[in-house]
């Protein structure tokens, strides 16, 4: 076995690992800097697909000045694309399918006082059978953890 000496050492690594591991989680859940969530806005474009909807959420990030001049550059930037179903001048609406559910995401573009944009994007999930529910079931903890840090990252400075 170890040596006292190497067995001490690996508890107190074990230990900081696990301290890492509670801190780096309740960052996880607090969520990146300057994203917000928010209620879907029935008013949006993506608001016409709430009715009857199993889930649903909304975050908005505020890009830096001139990273988002109009829709088409939110959409280069957008991560999660699929049937593109609507488009607006400030707001696309792509649909897609998973198993047992169909799903809508939109991104909006909404100006600010200080000439910086707002990226609000938004999801509507129907479960259309069971296995939706399952399988949503297990997507929703890294839908409600990732999708923040993936929009802070899609606000980012232009490639």
């Amino acid at each position: 076995g170890l040596p006292l000496n190497g067995r001490r050492w690996l508890l107190l690594l074990s230990f900081a690992l696990l301290l890492a591991a509670v801190f780096g989680l309740r960052r996880l859940a607090r969520g990146p800097a300057g994203i917000v969530a928010l209620p879907v806005d029935p008013e949006s474009v993506i608001g016409r697909h709430l009715a009857g909807a199993s889930y649903s959420d909304a975050y908005r990030g505020v890009a830096p000045v001139g990273r988002f001049d109009d829709i088409d550059a939110v959409i280069e930037a957008a991560f999660q694309r699929g049937e593109l179903l609507e488009m607006t001048g400030s707001e696309v609406l792509f649909r897609g399918r998973a198993p047992g559910l169909v799903f809508y995401v939109s991104y909006r573009l909404v100006a600010t006082a200080d000439d910086s944009s707002a990226v609000e994007m938004a999801t509507v999930v129907h479960y259309e059978h069971w296995t939706g529910r399952l399988y949503f079931f297990f997507v929703r903890p890294v839908h409600r953890f990732g999708l923040p840090w993936m929009l802070r990252r899609m606000l980012g400075p232009a490639p």
